[in-house]
């Protein structure tokens, strides 16, 4: 079986990280690897697909960072993902993935 980031043609498994939790994205209904495999098999039903990714905020040291490396691990992790696309029908749908403890 082919991988849906391979079927949606996103890069490799080593670039193509983004801290989710396994509720968000394990293989189980209503996860955002469900909607990833919907979208590989049906891509007509998912147009102009656009995923904002939310964080709670610039960490406290902000001003001082210059490389993603000097921010702490814990302010790098999304809060949610929110998923918009156009269906089959023209109907803009949304779908929120929400990625906090």
């Amino acid at each position: 079986m082919v991988a849906a980031d391979e079927r949606l043609g996103v890069p490799p498994e080593d670039i193509n990280v983004v801290p989710m939790k396994e509720s968000v994205n394990g293989n189980h209904p209503g996860s955002f690897y469900e909607l990833e495999q919907k979208i590989a098999d049906n891509p007509g039903n998912y147009r102009n697909i656009d995923i904002r990714i939310e964080y709670d905020g610039p960490p406290a040291n902000a001003g001082s960072v210059t490389r993603l490396g000097d921010v702490n691990p814990v302010d790098r992790v999304p809060t949610e993902f929110i998923v918009k696309w156009v269906d089959q029908g023209g109907v803009v749908q949304e779908r929120p993935f929400v990625n906090r403890n």
